[in-house]
């Protein structure tokens, strides 16, 4: 008995660490999105902004300055996709090894259960009074 309660509560640790670690996943993967997102709509202001010859050296100075921003915060965006996938690979990865020792779990609660209806059973059996023989 207490084994199984001991199981059972084990088995509840389990199933939040997979909830806390689904979470995770989810957080990651819409981070990912967002930032994949933000890294399209920078290329493109970037690929709209144009220095034309005709502009006065202090405007196009700014612009070169804005674009060299936007150029930065691509490459920042891009590794930040890049430490995303890798995080996102590592969740994943303890989400599997997370869902196996939660199965391991499961079947020994089963076991033990069926062990203990087992020995149930076999009292009952063992308990009844020997047939006569006629």
């Amino acid at each position: 008995m207490l084994n199984k309660k001991r199981l059972k509560n084990l088995s509840l640790i389990k199933e939040k660490r997979l909830l806390g670690q689904k979470i995770e996943i989810t957080t990651l993967d819409n981070e990912y999105e967002k930032n994949k997102n933000n890294k399209e709509k920078l290329k493109k202001i970037l690929k709209n902004t144009s220095i034309d010859k005709t502009e006065l050296a202090w405007n196009m100075k700014e612009k070169s300055q804005y674009k060299l921003k936007l150029i930065e915060q691509i490459y920042i965006s891009e590794n930040r996709e890049k430490f995303l996938s890798i995080e996102m690979k590592r969740a994943k990865i303890n989400l599997g090894k997370l869902i196996k020792e939660k199965e391991i779990v499961d079947e020994k609660i089963k076991f033990v259960i069926q062990l203990e209806k087992n020995n149930r059973e076999n009292q009952f059996i063992n308990s009844m009074p020997p047939q006569k023989n006629t």
